[in-house]
């Protein structure tokens, strides 16, 4: 028996103390524990691509919405931006039909710009449906229509623009539902459109008015030259003959004289309606200045335009204008004058210089008549 020394310590192992677990459990125990990291990674890494796969597919739509919205701020016309408007939904949403409305005076919708699938063209009048309801809503609307395709799903929404309905958009895909990202890029694309179509709609009103006269809704003298040198160049190109007449009311300063400014823009206005009625589609009449009017007409020869002439003579004659609460009513004459030019002589300046010549002659001739250079 080996003996102990001197100020040794014996050490028991405490009596709860469990025994050490051999080597092959505490690997099998390390193993497990991996494979659990392992697996949680895998989730992450999983969970991770989803991710970047979403934000992917949003920065594409994004892209391509700030692509669309940049197109859409280069459009000044209401009807360009009915084809912009659908491009830009084909391609955030490929294979989806899409109809785009423009809102009339009286909510009455007309298609601005569509892309129909040919299956789905039976089902438009439900495109049509869906566009009334949306028209006054500024969030997406959805319904569901039943075809022997498959299910029809719709959205759409209406375009508003400093609380005025400007027109409305339709889009409709079978077996698809739209998601909630798809319905927030919808929403985008929405108040885009509903700026450019308000923006359009500003540009257009501005363009009219630069060549508009304020007090007869006619055409200015400004756009009338432009006009006259349009249409010299294409009679010249085409081959036919052009005429002008120009029209003066007859002792115009007299009447303001008499009845007072107010009432006499109250006579050029009607002047200018009946000038305007008694001329085709085709012609273009204009205040060229004053009490003057003026009028090109493509094609006219010397017996056409005495006849519009005279025309315009007997429409202006028959014109009156109540001046008083007892019935009593006035009327003005004008004095017209007409001159014409073949294609191969067509110049706006001499044209036009005959055309106020021969209303002179006209004048001088009595006033309230008509003459037409022979």
């Amino acid at each position: 028996m080996v003996g102990l020394q001197p100020g040794a310590t014996v050490r028991r192992p405490p009596m709860d103390s469990e025994p050490a677990k051999p080597k092959v459990q505490l690997l099998e125990d390390r193993i497990r524990e991996l494979e659990t990291i392992h697996a949680q990674l895998v989730a992450y890494a999983e969970d991770l691509n989803r991710t970047y796969l979403e934000l992917r597919f949003h920065l594409q739509q994004m892209t391509k919405l700030n692509s669309v919205a940049t197109e859409l701020a280069r459009t000044h016309s209401i009807e360009s931006c009915g084809d912009v408007c659908v491009r830009g939904f084909v391609t955030l949403f490929p294979g989806i039909s899409i109809c785009v409305y423009v809102n009339g005076p009286e909510n009455n919708l007309r298609h601005l710009g569509q892309q129909v699938n040919p299956s789905l063209a039976p089902w438009i009048s439900a495109l049509d449906e869906l566009a009334t309801k949306a028209l006054q809503e500024e969030t997406p609307q959805e319904a569901q229509v039943t075809t022997p395709s498959g299910a029809l799903q719709l959205v759409g929404m209406g375009l508003h623009a400093h609380e005025k309905a400007l027109g409305c958009f339709v889009m409709g895909v079978i077996d698809r539902s739209f998601s909630e990202n798809d319905v927030q890029m919808i929403k985008l694309l929405g108040h885009s459109i509903a700026v450019t179509l308000e923006n359009a709609y500003l540009y257009e009103e501005t363009n009219r008015l630069a060549v508009t006269d304020p007090a007869t809704g006619l055409h200015n003298y400004r756009y009338f030259r432009q006009s006259l040198e349009e249409e010299v160049r294409r009679a010249r190109r085409l081959g036919y003959c052009i005429g002008a007449i120009m029209a003066d009311v007859d002792y115009f300063k007299a009447f303001n004289d008499t009845y007072g400014h107010e009432l006499g823009n109250s006579m050029l206005h009607a002047v200018a309606v009946e000038i305007a009625q008694s001329l085709r589609q085709t012609d273009t009449v204009a205040r060229y200045g004053g009490e003057e009017f003026a009028a090109i007409l493509p094609g006219c020869d010397a017996a056409a335009l005495a006849r519009v002439a005279e025309k315009v003579r007997r429409a202006v004659a028959r014109v009156t204008i109540p001046i008083g609460d007892d019935g009593r009513t006035a009327s003005v004459t004008v004095s017209v004058g007409g001159a014409w030019q073949s294609a191969e002589e067509a110049d706006a300046e001499s044209l036009l210089r005959a055309a106020d010549l021969a209303m002179y002659n006209a004048k001088s001739l009595g006033r309230n008549r008509a003459y037409v250079r022979p």
